[in-house]
């Protein structure tokens, strides 16, 4: 795995994350639209529906892995946070902690730092060597984050 592929693997949680969440709103959404019984009608034999108590358990199963995916993401951050803040050279933590953990574009980068794009995007290829030099044996053996 490169270096860039590791430290992408942010995004793709946060994705993940995002997704999961937009899931819980959407059961959340069709779980307040369910009707209450009403009892003061004329009773008829039909088959319970359990489509509340359905929704529920989903909602609480979609929240619970949505809990272990945030606590993920943050520890796996955290993580990349030390990795990138260990390297010597303090441009290089700069353009990968923008890059990466703040998710900015090169050009964002380039406006922030007042250099070239071109002055980053070489920078960051001189950055994810000294990462990769760093940590390539975390880079040979990673933990897949799926």
């Amino acid at each position: 795995m490169t270096a860039k592929e590791y430290l992408q693997q942010l995004d793709t949680l946060r994705d993940e994350i995002e997704s999961t969440n937009l899931a819980l709103e959407k059961i959340f959404t069709e779980a307040q639209g369910i009707k209450a019984i009403v009892y003061d009608k004329d009773k008829v034999q039909v088959s319970p529906d359990n489509h509340s108590e359905n929704s529920m358990i989903k909602l609480a199963e979609l929240g619970e892995d949505y809990a272990r995916m945030q606590m993920r993401f943050k520890l796996e951050r955290d993580k990349r946070i030390a990795m990138i803040n260990s390297l010597a050279n303090p441009i290089h933590v700069r353009i990968l902690r923008k890059r990466y953990i703040d998710g900015k574009t090169f050009e964002e980068i380039a406006v922030a730092l007042h250099y070239t794009y071109r002055h980053v995007t070489r920078l960051h290829g001189s950055a994810l060597q000294e990462f990769t030099a760093k940590y390539q044996d975390v880079l040979l053996c990673p933990n897949d984050l799926r």
